[in-house]
């Protein structure tokens, strides 16, 4: 289950949407123990490593989300390739989106989302997460739901 920071929660709450909170930020994707919540400081390495960002082109450009949810699901927009240079070797565990600015320290005040990473029942799916340095990293699809009752 995706882990949001307080400002993340605060946003929703009062501020604004998820989609507005989100557009413009990468997935960072690390190795290591995932932090307790999405608030926490990343550890130094080599404790947590980065292993990847992804961007939009791998420009370091944050992606955006479609204006139109479906069915409480807020989905990447289609029309953008996010995409990472795998930098370092490890096995991928968890991830965080963010400003491109985030810093990884420890923070009540940065719209955050965190997650694990994994082939089945993760938060966030990959091929492989053996990650293997100069190699890519994709992610064609991107949703995000909002809990719902039917």
């Amino acid at each position: 289950m995706f882990k949001i920071s307080t400002a993340l929660a605060n946003h929703i709450a009062v501020s604004g949407s998820l989609k507005d909170a989100l557009d413009g930020f990468v997935i960072r994707v690390y190795s290591g123990p995932e932090p307790a919540t999405a608030d926490a400081a990343i550890a130094a390495s080599p404790t947590n490593v980065l292993l990847c960002t992804l961007s939009v082109d791998d420009t370091g450009t944050g992606g955006t989300f479609d204006g139109t949810p479906t069915s409480g699901i807020l989905s990447k927009t289609s029309t953008e390739t996010w995409i990472g240079e795998i930098i370092a070797n490890g096995t991928a565990s968890f991830f965080r989106m963010v400003d491109p600015s985030d810093t990884g320290a420890q923070s009540l005040l940065l719209n955050r989302l965190q997650g694990s990473v994994g082939l089945v029942n993760a938060d966030f799916l990959v091929r492989d997460v053996v990650f293997v340095h100069g190699e890519e990293q994709r992610a064609d699809y991107c949703n995000i739901g909002i809990p719902m009752s039917v």
